[in-house]
């Protein structure tokens, strides 16, 4: 339920989620005194084994109104109907409190989101949804945009110096708030129609409390919602291998990942099973191209440290002026002009420019797009079914659904509750993948997400993994 409230001059989003157990989520101290008398315990509450999760009634706070007769939900509320009992959560533009309805004094988990920080043109919503307009970025991302590039040359170094020079100022921008992104990769950076770069998802970006929240051989503890294994594969930095450790320094390794690819065409660390990319990471086992020159070479380099305190610039890490001072110092940017970036046209030269803008290409999709429902609903395209079985999915709340997927030669990978009530659908592209990620369960990856799968009958795993795989080769086209 979005409603809006007005505090300290600023309006904020606030999300209402009904909970029956609040003792599940809040744990009380009585020897703590607060203002509103409980203080908030996450580190319990995150702590919670499934079991005392799957007890918790999440409730759609939208359909709790449409369907109560009478009750705080049918009012238009505000902040001010609630007695905030504590923080149970927060990420880097919001938190989560527990709160008790001042009118039914029912407790309830309310998200609230700094409305400043989400970049949004217009939101609309109608009986059943809440609506988020953004800017769309047409040039896709800049995974997409390196695989184009080399498969017609290499990008030029002027253009690899720009875009590592705009990705670093992004990451000025976030460091100096105390935010870090921990899942920097091209997939996350957008390219706009003026070709300039926007950092994307930060679903697992994290703020940090003050600057000693930072990886240093005196601090190697940050706290304990820190210390989750949150990245990708190829551009996860060695400290977060290690000891699961997050800090800006690990935003930094993987900009010296995405600046060899963009160079190159490749990532340096890259091997055919995760477990054999993880221990290239840790060794620091990869090759420079005999014909970089030793300005780039030595500033990935720098980048590229195993140890994240003598990363470049993170020296200087609790002065984020400072540490980005040091690093945009670098020969690598001699004679760049950060000052005037945003001001300056992206240098694009002329033939990656045709290459890609096309004309008739949005037409061109939209156009096959619509002949093949047309096929489809004229049966001229057969669709076989390929795959069908119980599937433990992992959902936002971290709680295991048991739901039955489909996988059939449209290509779809869909899945179900109870067989008949649908429930998603999982895109495959040329993009995505399936991989083993533990004994018992698999993960299917996405440029937008990674969903954890768990099998249900033993051995079903590898099964999976081959059939969508397949699918993919053999069934979708380029995109």
């Amino acid at each position: 339920m979005e409603q809006k409230s007005r505090q300290n001059s600023e309006f904020e989003e606030i999300k209402v989620i009904s909970v029956d157990r609040p003792e599940d989520v809040l744990s009380v101290r009585p020897n703590t005194k607060l203002n509103h008398g409980y203080e908030a315990n996450y580190e319990q509450y995150n702590q919670q084994n499934s079991n005392d999760i799957g007890k918790l009634n999440f409730t759609n706070s939208v359909l709790q109104g449409k369907l109560s007769t009478q009750g705080s939900m049918k009012r238009k509320m505000t902040i001010k109907d609630f007695e905030i009992q504590g923080v149970l959560g927060e990420g880097s533009f919001g938190k989560v409190y527990c709160a008790i309805d001042k009118h039914d004094q029912k407790f309830y988990a309310i998200k609230v989101l700094d409305k400043y920080h989400i970049m949004k043109h217009f939101t609309f919503q109608d009986d059943t949804n809440l609506y988020y307009a953004f800017e769309y970025a047409n040039r896709g991302n800049l995974t997409k945009f390196i695989q184009k590039t080399n498969q017609n040359g290499k990008m030029p170094m002027n253009l690899a110096r720009y875009y590592a020079a705009e990705i670093l100022s992004a990451l000025e921008l976030m460091h100096s708030k105390s935010i870090i992104h921990r899942d920097l990769k091209p997939e996350n950076i957008l390219i706009s129609d003026d070709w300039h770069l926007k950092i994307i998802d930060f679903g697992d970006s994290i703020k940090l409390e003050d600057s000693k929240q930072i990886y240093t051989k005196e601090n190697k503890d940050p706290n304990k919602r820190k210390s989750t294994f949150v990245g990708t594969p190829l551009y996860v930095s060695p400290e977060m291998l290690i000891d699961n450790k997050s800090s800006p320094a690990g935003d930094l390794w993987a900009l010296g990942c995405i600046l060899f690819q963009m160079i190159t065409g490749d990532v340096p660390f890259k091997a055919h099973h995760d477990y054999q990319t993880f221990q290239l990471i840790l060794e620091r086992k990869m090759t420079f191209p005999e014909d970089m020159d030793y300005n780039t070479k030595d500033f990935i380099d720098k980048l590229l440290q195993l140890d994240p305190s003598i990363r470049i610039g993170m020296p200087f890490v609790e002065d984020t002026k400072k540490c980005f001072e040091v690093i945009r110092n670098h020969d690598f940017f001699n004679d760049f002009d950060f000052k005037q970036l945003s001001k300056q046209p992206v240098p694009i030269p002329e033939q990656l420019q045709v290459l890609f803008d096309k004309p008739g290409t949005m037409k061109k999709k939209k156009k096959n797009a619509i002949d093949q429902e047309e096929n489809l609903e004229e049966g001229k395209i057969e669709v076989k079914e390929l795959k069908r079985g119980l599937i433990k999915k992992r959902n936002q709340y971290y709680m295991k659904q048991v739901r039955t997927f489909i996988l059939t030669t449209e290509p779809k990978l869909s899945y179900y509750k109870d067989e008949t009530e649908y429930r998603g659908q999982i895109p495959l592209t040329r993009q995505v993948y399936a991989r083993r990620s533990g004994r018992d369960r698999f993960e299917v990856v996405t440029p937008q997400r990674t969903y954890f799968l768990f099998e249900c009958q033993a051995g079903d795993s590898d099964q999976w993994i081959v059939q969508i795989n397949q699918v993919i080769s053999q069934y979708c086209k380029d995109q």
